[in-house]
C-alpha cells in the first residue's frame, strides 16, 4: 500500500491486542537508522532511541523489579522525557507527567492521588521531586550515566489490559482528576488515527506541549515508524512555530483551536508551510471564519481535521474533514462522524437515546475508552455505563451537549454545565460565542454569566480584536442583533490583548479578569444632560444599569440594558405619577434625549409638575404630527400591520387540533373583559394573549418577543403555570423545550387543548385582526372554530386608547407620524374590515356578535346568550370576573410587570355599566372618518346618536356543543374529528 510521500504499512485493529512495546520493537527492527525523534539539532535514529530507551528500562527494573506500578515524571518536553516514557512501559509499569506549570500544592495533590513509588526528574526539576517525593519516594536522575546498562530490549512484562498512562484533567470540586487506560486503548488510537490519515515513515510529526497532555499524539509515530519532531510547548509566538513547521518539513501536526486561529491571523500571505497534509485541532469549537481562513491559505494542499473527543474518550473520536472544496452549511461547524470501533448516541435526561436532530447529552460507546477515574471508583461508574449486553463495552457520558443529523454527522453545541439561564431563557455560551465570532471583528472571544451589581445573571463577553481595528460596540450590537434574540447579546465587553490560557491551551475562564461596568466604547460621543428631566432619567439609569457615565445621546441596549431593566427604570416614573408608562416606550425611544422627548410630548402636565419643564420649553422638541394621513398612509399602515408578526407561508395541516374559540376584535374593545368573564366558566379556559397564530414555528413565535415585547410571550407562560400549576421557572423550561424540539405554534396549540381537556381553550389576541391571512389561519388549523365578534363604538375605542395612552408604546405613530386619535381609529377600522370580509366566509352558526356596550349594561343576559351559542350551562361565575386575580390570570408573571392587555382592568371592582358611555363625557370631540361611520352603520351604530340598532343574529341552536365535547372527552383525536365534522356537515349548529 502506498501513502502520498512514501510507504504506507497499515497498522491492522489486531494489533489492538498486545502490548504497545511489541509493535514499537516491530518499527525499531524495521527502520533502524530512520530518524525517530528530534528536537532542535539532537536526533536519534530508531536504533539509538531504542538503546537508550532499554538502558533506562533496565535501571527502573533494577530499582524497583517488575510488577505494575504508577511511576511520574518530572521533567519538561525534550528528548530524554520521551525516553522515559517508552521506559517505564518497557519495565511493565505505568506513568505520568504532569504539567510543571501547575503550582505545587496541585502537583502534590497528584502524586497523592497517583501514589507513585518513583519519580524520573531531570537536573532543573530534582529540588522539586525531592521535596514532593518526601521521605518514602525515590527520586532518581535520568540523565545520570547508565552505560554499564544493558541496550538490549528486557523481556515484555505487560499485555494488552495493562495499563498505559495516568492523565490529570482539572475536576468540577477542584481536585484533579487522573484518568488512566490500557494498551489496548491506546493502541486503537493509533489505529483509528492510521485509518484516516494513513501515517508513513516519510512523515514528520510535530509536537509541543508537555509531555503528559496527549501522550497518545506521541505514541503514534514511533508505532508507524515516523519521526517525531519536538518543538516548545510554551512559546506563544505563532510566527516561530509556523516558521519551525516550514524548517522540520512537517507534515502533522495537532494545534489547538486558539493557537491556529492565531497562526492563520498572524502568518504573511507570502509564507506557506509546503511539507504540511493535516492538522488536527481541537479543546474548543471551531469557527465558520476559521474555516474559511484555513481553506484560503492552506485547502489546495492540506486537510483541517475539526477533531471532537475527551480525554476518556482518548482524544478526538469523531472527526470532520476540510479542505479546499468543502462545503459549510450555516454558522456550525460539524464535529463529523465517529471513527471505527466508536459509536456515538445522543441521550436524554432519562438515559433514552434520541433521533435525528434531536438535542441531548453525547455518550461515547465503544471497547476502546479510557479505564475510568483513577482511584474514584464512584466516579467512574457515574460517567462509564457497563453495557448490559456486553461487559467489554462501555457507554462514556460526555457532559457535553449534541445532535445528529439524518446522515449520522455530529454537531457539538458546547457543556452542560456551559447551559445557563438568562432572565429565565436558557443560553448556550457557545452559540453566543460563535455568533461574535462570526461578526468577523475578533480573534478570541469567551462568554460567561456573571452577576451583575444587582446580583442577576447577565452575559459577559471578553474579547481580543483584529489587529486591524477593534469596533464600537453600537456596530457588534447591531450584527448580533441580526441573528441572536436581545437576552443572548452581552451586557458588556471587557476588551484584552489575549485570552488566559491553561497549559493545555483552553481558555482559562477562571483568570478572566473581573468585568467593569463602565461605559463602552459606542457609536456616538458622551454628551451630558442639560435639563432636570435629563439629569434625572440619567441618574436612574446609571443606579440602573450600574453603568457610569452615561451621556444622554447613549442607546439603553448598547449600555447592557434588557427588558427586566427597562421594567426598574418604568417603575421610577410610576413611582411619581399614577399615569401610565410603557415598558415598550423606553424601547421605542432608547435614548436618554429621545425618551426625554416622548415624556414630554405624551406627559405634559406630569413633567411641568415634577420637574418644572413648562409647554413654551418642550415647544422644540419634537411633536408627533396631528394632522389626517392620506389614503395612500392609510393604506401602508394597514399592509404594515397586517405584515409586523414573522408569519411564514404555511399548508394546511394533516390533522387539525381540536374545536377552539377565536375572540375577534380590535384593541381596547373590551376583550380582557369578556375574556376574564368567559374563563371564569369550568367548561373554558381563557388565557391573556397567545400571539400563536400569526406565526408558524414556536421558535419564530418568541423570536418576536424581543426587546420591548416580553408580554408577546406571557399568555402562554400563564396558561402553562395554570395548567400545571406550576412556577414561572418551570413554565419557562417547559416552553424552551418546545423551543428546543422546533415545534410548530399548531403543536403548541394541540399541548395547550389537550393539558385543559375537556375544557374549550378561548384565544383572544386583538392582533389578529390586523390581518384576514392570520384570521383565516384558525379555519386552517382547527376542526371547527367558533368566533366571538366583539363590537364597541368607534369612538369610546378611541377616547379608551387615548386614555390608556397606547399611543406612547406603538412605534408605528412616530413612523407613520400618526397621532393617537387616529390611529386608534384606523386600527378600529383595519381590524373591523378584516373581521366582517373573514366573517362571510364562515358558516353563521359558528360566530356570534355581541356588543361592549350590552356586555356591560346586561351581563348577565350578554353571557346567557354566549352560553347559548356555545351550547353550554350559563354559570354565576361569568359575571364576576374581579374577585381572584390569580385564578383569572389577571396578574403580571413578574414583580414589576401588569399583565398583557388591560393595563386599568385592576382599577374596576365590578362591572360598571357607566363604561359604555363614559367616553361621552370628553371635552374635546371625537371626529371621525367618514369610511369609519360607514363601518359603524354596518356594525350597526346610528350616526348621529352612539344608541344601538341592530338586529341581534338568532342564538338557541340544535347544535350543541356541551353534548359533544362530553362524546369526545374519551375519543382518540381522530374519531372526535370525525364527530365534529360530522355534526357540522349535516348543517346542524
Amino acid at each position: 500500500m502506498h501513502h502520498p510521500d512514501g510507504v504506507w504499512h497499515e497498522f491492522l485493529l489486531e494489533k489492538c491486542e498486545r502490548p504497545l512495546i511489541a509493535s514499537f520493537e516491530e518499527m525499531v527492527e524495521r527502520y533502524p537508522a530512520q530518524i525517530a525523534i528530534k528536537m532542535g539539532e539532537e536526533s536519534l535514529t530508531y536504533r539509538e532511541f531504542n538503546g537508550r530507551v532499554n538502558q533506562l528500562a533496565h535501571a527502573i527494573l533494577c530499582e524497583r523489579g517488575a510488577g505494575a506500578e504508577a511511576i511520574f515524571l518530572l521533567m519538561d518536553l525534550s528528548i530524554e522525557s520521551i525516553i522515559a516514557i517508552f521506559a517505564v512501559l518497557k519495565a511493565g509499569k505505568f506513568y505520568s507527567a504532569p504539567d510543571l506549570k501547575h503550582p505545587p500544592e496541585r502537583l502534590a495533590q497528584m502524586l497523592e492521588n497517583g501514589q507513585p513509588a518513583l519519580l524520573l526528574a531531570t537536573p532543573p526539576h530534582l529540588a522539586l521531586a525531592q521535596s514532593l517525593a518526601g521521605e518514602n519516594r525515590t527520586v532518581f536522575d535520568i540523565t545520570q550515566s547508565l552505560a554499564h546498562y544493558s541496550s538490549e530490549n528486557p523481556p515484555l512484562h505487560s499485555d494488552a489490559d495493562s495499563i498505559y498512562y495516568i492523565t490529570y484533567t482539572s475536576g468540577t470540586t477542584g481536585q484533579s482528576k487522573g484518568i488512566y487506560c490500557t494498551h489496548r486503548a491506546a493502541l486503537h488510537r493509533v489505529y483509528r488515527f492510521d485509518q484516516r490519515i494513513r501515517t508513513s515513515p516519510a512523515d514528520r510529526i510535530g509536537y509541543f506541549r508537555y509531555p503528559g497532555f496527549t501522550p497518545r499524539d506521541i505514541l503514534t509515530p514511533f508505532l508507524m515508524g515516523a519521526t517525531l519532531c519536538l518543538f516548545d510547548p510554551y512559546c506563544n509566538d505563532t510566527l516561530a512555530l509556523a516558521q519551525w513547521m516550514i524548517k522540520e518539513g512537517i507534515t502533522i501536526i495537532g494545534i489547538p483551536v486558539g493557537l491556529l486561529r492565531n497562526m492563520l491571523q498572524q502568518m504573511p500571505e507570502s509564507m506557506q508551510i509546503p511539507a504540511l497534509r493535516e492538522i488536527s485541532s481541537g479543546s474548543e469549537a471551531l469557527q465558520r471564519s476559521d474555516i474559511e481562513l484555513f481553506q484560503q491559505r492552506f485547502g489546495n494542499h492540506c486537510v483541517l481535521v475539526n477533531a471532537y473527543g475527551t480525554t476518556e474518550t482518548m482524544g478526538g473520536c469523531v472527526m470532520a474533514c476540510f479542505d479546499a472544496d468543502s462545503k459549510l452549511e450555516g454558522e456550525r461547524v460539524p464535529a463529523g462522524y465517529a471513527d471505527p470501533g466508536i459509536e456515538v448516541l445522543i441521550l436524554d435526561e432519562d438515559g433514552t437515546v434520541l433521533p435525528p436532530h434531536k438535542p441531548g447529552e453525547i455518550a461515547i460507546r465503544s471497547r476502546y475508552l479510557s479505564s475510568g477515574y483513577w482511584r474514584q471508583p464512584e466516579l467512574s461508574a457515574e460517567r462509564f455505563l457497563p453495557d448490559p449486553q456486553n461487559s467489554d463495552i462501555v457507554t462514556f457520558l460526555t457532559g457535553d451537549l449534541g445532535e445528529v443529523d439524518a446522515s449520522g454527522s455530529l454537531i457539538h453545541l458546547g457543556r452542560k454545565d456551559d447551559q445557563v439561564k438568562i432572565r429565565g431563557y436558557r443560553v448556550e455560551l457557545l452559540e453566543v460565542e460563535r455568533a461574535m465570532m462570526g461578526t468577523g471583528h475578533f480573534r478570541e472571544v469567551a462568554v460567561m454569566a456573571c452577576p451583575n451589581l444587582h446580583g442577576e445573571k447577565v452575559l459577559v463577553a471578553w474579547i481580543v480584536g483584529n489587529p486591524s481595528a477593534m469596533p464600537n460596540i453600537s456596530e457588534v450590537r447591531k450584527q448580533l442583533a441580526r441573528s441572536l434574540p436581545e437576552y443572548m447579546i452581552p451586557a458588556t465587553f471587557v476588551v484584552l490583548d489575549a485570552l488566559p490560557r491553561t497549559p493545555a491551551i483552553k481558555v482559562d475562564r477562571n483568570a478572566l479578569p473581573a468585568p467593569h461596568w463602565e461605559r463602552s466604547t459606542l457609536s456616538n460621543s458622551y454628551r451630558a444632560a442639560n435639563d432636570p428631566l435629563e439629569a434625572w432619567l440619567v441618574r436612574n439609569w446609571e443606579e440602573v444599569l450600574g453603568v457610569h457615565p452615561i451621556g444622554v445621546d447613549d442607546n439603553f441596549l448598547e449600555l447592557g440594558g434588557d427588558s427586566l431593566q427597562a421594567m426598574r427604570v418604568i417603575a421610577r416614573l410610576r413611582e411619581k405619577s399614577d399615569d401610565y408608562f410603557y415598558v415598550s416606550m423606553l424601547f421605542n425611544h432608547p435614548t436618554i434625549a429621545q425618551f426625554a422627548e416622548a415624556l414630554c410630548a405624551g406627559y405634559p402636565l406630569f413633567i411641568h409638575k415634577v420637574f418644572g419643564i413648562t409647554p413654551k420649553e418642550t415647544a422644540g422638541r419634537d411633536q408627533t404630527s396631528h394632522a389626517l394621513p392620506e389614503d395612500e398612509k392609510f393604506s401602508q399602515l394597514r399592509h404594515r400591520l397586517a405584515t409586523t408578526h414573522n408569519r411564514h407561508t404555511r399548508h394546511a395541516p394533516k390533522r387539525k387540533n381540536l374545536p377552539a374559540i377565536f375572540i375577534l376584535a380590535p384593541g381596547r374593545s373590551g376583550t380582557t373583559l369578556l375574556r376574564v368573564m368567559l374563563g371564569s366558566h369550568p367548561r373554558l379556559f381563557a388565557p391573556p394573549e397567545l400571539y400563536l397564530l400569526a406565526h408558524d414555528r414556536v421558535h419564530q413565535w418568541q423570536k418576536e418577543a424581543g426587546a420591548g415585547r416580553g408580554y408577546h410571550i406571557e399568555g402562554v407562560l400563564q396558561a402553562l403555570m395554570q395548567i400545571h400549576n406550576s412556577t414561572l421557572e418551570d413554565a419557562e423550561r417547559l416552553l424552551q423545550s418546545y423551543i428546543d424540539e422546533d415545534k410548530t405554534t399548531q403543536q403548541l396549540y394541540h399541548e395547550l387543548q389537550h393539558a385543559i381537556a375537556p375544557r374549550l381553550l378561548v384565544d383572544k389576541t386583538p392582533s389578529y385582526a390586523h390581518s384576514l391571512d392570520i384570521l383565516r389561519m384558525a379555519e386552517t388549523e382547527f376542526q371547527a372554530p367558533l368566533y366571538l365578534h366583539l363590537v364597541r363604538h368607534p369612538q369610546a375605542v378611541i377616547r379608551s386608547y387615548e386614555g390608556v395612552r397606547f399611543g406612547q408604546r406603538n412605534p408605528l405613530l412616530h413612523e407613520f407620524t400618526l397621532s393617537s386619535r387616529t390611529f386608534a381609529e384606523w386600527n378600529w377600522r383595519i381590524g373591523q374590515e378584516n373581521i366582517l370580509e373573514f366573517l362571510q366566509e364562515v358558516p353563521q352558526a359558528r360566530w356570534h356578535r355581541l356588543y361592549f356596550e350590552e356586555l356591560v349594561k346586561a351581563p348577565q343576559q350578554t353571557m346567557e346568550q354566549i352560553c347559548n351559542f356555545l351550547g353550554l350551562d350559563f354559570h354565576p361565575a361569568m359575571l364576576q370576573p374581579y374577585r381572584d386575580p390569580s385564578q383569572q390570570m389577571t396578574q403580571g408573571i413578574h414583580a414589576l410587570t401588569t399583565m398583557a392587555g388591560d393595563p386599568k382592568f385592576h382599577h374596576h371592582t365590578g362591572i360598571d355599566p357607566a363604561a359604555a358611555d363614559a367616553w361621552k363625557d370628553g371635552e374635546n370631540t371625537i371626529q371621525v372618518s367618514p369610511q369609519t361611520w360607514a363601518i359603524a352603520e354596518k356594525l350597526g351604530y346610528a350616526h348621529a346618536s352612539p344608541s344601538l340598532s341592530k338586529p341581534m343574529p338568532p342564538n338557541g341552536s340544535e347544535w350543541n356543543l356541551q353534548r359533544i365535547l362530553a362524546e369526545i372527552e374519551s375519543l382518540p383525536d381522530q374519531e372526535a374529528s370525525q364527530l365534529l365534522a360530522a355534526e357540522i356537515s349535516g348543517g346542524q349548529r
